[in-house]
């Protein structure tokens, strides 16, 4: 009775196997269809930006200065980095994708960075990390350029 029970399972189990692939087997988005897609997280970004500088009262560049601040901008920009990288990417375009979600990366992880900076100690190692921070935004906006983003090479 065993034996023929398990069949019948197994032949469940791959069925829903089965249905769990379907999900993917929907085409890739096309580049204006991936970009608009991008561009929406972006202008969340931006929103949420925009809230939290109305919350602290403060202008939105306190957010590029302000320590703590900072680490609030940082957190919204992970958030934000998760989503883009989340999206299923067009056919043959994830590498050129990837090097631009990292230039993002990299430009959250130096933001952090220039946060956490002990600027009375280490005055010219902060410079440093902020010089980096700024080379690393240009570097993640001409990659939103040159692929196409609108709302995305302004979040940098």
């Amino acid at each position: 009775m065993r034996h023929g029970l398990a069949t019948p399972c197994a032949c469940a189990l791959i069925t829903l196997a089965g249905c769990g692939a379907a999900g993917h087997s929907e085409p890739a988005p096309t580049r204006p269809q991936f970009i608009a897609r991008a561009d929406a997280i972006c202008a969340f970004e931006q929103q949420k930006l925009r809230r939290a500088a109305v919350f602290e009262r403060a202008p939105l560049v306190a957010f590029a200065t302000n320590p703590r601040l900072i680490r609030e901008a940082v957190a919204i920009r992970e958030l934000v980095n998760a989503k883009l990288e989340a999206l299923r990417k067009p056919k043959g375009e994830a590498a050129r994708i990837a090097t631009w979600l990292t230039a993002r990366t990299v430009a959250t992880t130096l933001a952090h960075d220039v946060a956490e900076a002990p600027v009375d100690e280490y005055p010219r190692a902060t410079r440093e990390v902020e010089e980096a921070l700024s080379r690393a935004r240009a570097a993640a906006s001409a990659l939103s350029r040159r692929y196409g983003f609108k709302i995305c090479d302004t979040t940098e």
